[in-house]
């Protein structure tokens, strides 16, 4: 599983790179992801509400409809669920709208061990040039006796133009 984290984070590491050289926009910016976590404890099915997590954006913009995008950040889930993050994600504007089409990973690290990474997908609104909202849906299992069937984040973000 460490390669194809390894993998993954250089693939994402290598299109943010080109895709600046012939980027049309670049962004940096901030957000904030209240989080529903869903999950199984000794066979028993929970919800927990995440009210505050954050992460950083790098938004690159090869051209106008398509937009990668990372998402460094920390997930506030508690004793049991808090982790560092590193996300990597696709966006494709579904044209003429502001409205958008949102798929990617996101590796959450926990002290070293542990690491997860989850798949995502979603849609997003993006309200004017800096603030977009979007809603995402994660799955993915822990390797150990908890089992975390989903995370449904709403982000809320803000992102200035630098390029």
């Amino acid at each position: 599983m460490t390669i194809l984290k390894t993998k993954v984070f250089f693939l994402i590491i290598c299109l943010m790179l080109s895709s600046t050289i012939f980027a049309q926009t670049l962004k940096l910016g901030f957000g904030a992801e209240p989080s529903l976590l869903f999950y199984n404890n000794k066979n028993e099915s929970s919800i927990s509400f995440i009210p505050f997590s954050t992460n950083l954006k790098i938004l690159v913009a090869p051209l106008k409809w398509l937009n990668f995008e990372a998402r460094p950040g920390i997930f506030f889930g508690g004793q049991d669920y808090s982790w560092i993050e590193l996300g990597g994600y696709t966006r494709i504007n579904i044209l003429p709208t502001r409205f958008y089409i949102i798929a990617g990973v996101n590796d959450h690290i926990r002290g070293g061990y542990d690491d997860i990474l989850y798949s995502g997908v979603g849609i997003g609104f993006q309200k004017d040039s800096i603030a977009s909202f979007d809603l995402i849906f994660y799955w993915k299992t822990f390797k150990n006796n908890e089992q975390i069937n989903g995370l449904l984040k709403i982000d809320i973000s803000f992102a200035w133009d630098i390029l």
